[in-house]
């Protein structure tokens, strides 16, 4: 949690991630103050791991992922996990993920997600290990 995290100016110029021991590739959890994630915009590859969006109170849009080629599995079996975003109005930013999901996208508690329009590029999604 960052009570005062505003934006995430300096990771601005950033290509390539690795993944941490749960398969996470990026984490943007718990800023409430945080309104944007557009300075992800240059990272333009497949991630190794997840991406994982959850409880961040200001966050509309996941505009700056718009380069992003693909998504591994974190530890669980999830590609894609949005939780409790209730400022997030669109998934635009994600249409540059073109392929067949090994894993779970998981979606919950925006409310208010009134669409999932910019995963239309998605052509298939598995399961995580839960079923």
């Amino acid at each position: 949690r960052n009570a005062v995290l505003l934006s995430l100016r300096g990771l601005q110029g950033i290509k390539s991630v690795g993944k941490d021991d749960w398969g996470k590739s990026i984490m943007v959890w718990s800023n409430p103050l945080l309104e944007s994630i557009a300075e992800l915009s240059s990272l333009c590859s497949q991630l190794p791991g997840s991406l994982d969006i959850r409880d961040n109170a200001k966050l509309s849009s996941l505009r700056g992922t718009e380069c992003i080629k693909g998504l591994g599995k974190d530890a669980n079996g999830n590609n894609l996990f949005v939780q409790d975003n209730p400022s997030l109005r669109s998934f635009q930013g994600l249409t540059a993920v073109r392929a067949e999901l090994s894993g779970a996208v998981i979606i919950e508690g925006n409310a208010q997600l009134a669409s999932l329009s910019g995963l239309q590029n998605i052509r298939g999604i598995g399961e995580n290990y839960g079923g």
